[in-house]
């Protein structure tokens, strides 16, 4: 799966970029057989997505949708990624995090890619896009105000 978004790079662009380093390569590309790669993937992506609790959305929601709303221009697009996340990669999240489950290459490979693409996307995204966020200010709540309106386009 290639997620393209109009009027930016593709993602198989930055994985090609990425890859004639080979230090880069390594710390993008985690080993996906062990259960730290995954934690830590999980880990990043939430570090980099969260914008605090909020009292009208669940925090699987809130992730949901702002992963939506940086891989994806269209609402159909985004309806579906927030679906597949919500139904697929966050209850491996939680079986990880909270009842030890340990990563099955073969049967969670789908999922782990999908991670791996959220996690370049979110930091190719905030590349982009700091110069309008430090316009904002506080950067958590640039993110959040961000967001927002996105979601009430």
């Amino acid at each position: 799966m290639s997620i393209l978004l109009p009027g930016r790079c593709s993602l198989t662009m930055v994985i090609k970029i990425m890859s004639n380093s080979k230090r880069i390569k390594e710390k993008v590309h985690f080993c996906v057989s062990i259960l730290a790669g995954a934690v830590q993937l999980f880990i990043s992506l939430e570090t980099l997505i969260s914008t605090g609790s909020d009292q009208f959305i669940s925090l699987t929601d809130n992730y949901a949708e702002n992963i939506a709303i940086m891989t994806h221009n269209n609402v159909e697009d985004r309806l579906n990624e927030k679906k597949f996340f919500k139904k697929k990669v966050y209850p491996l999240r939680n079986n990880i995090m909270h009842n030890g489950y340990k990563v099955n290459r073969e049967k969670d490979w789908n999922e782990i890619q999908r991670l791996k693409i959220y996690v370049a996307w979110t930091l190719h995204w905030f590349i982009r896009n700091i110069d309008m966020l430090m316009k904002i200010g506080n950067k958590t709540k640039a993110v959040k105000e961000y967001f927002e309106r996105e979601k009430l386009k």
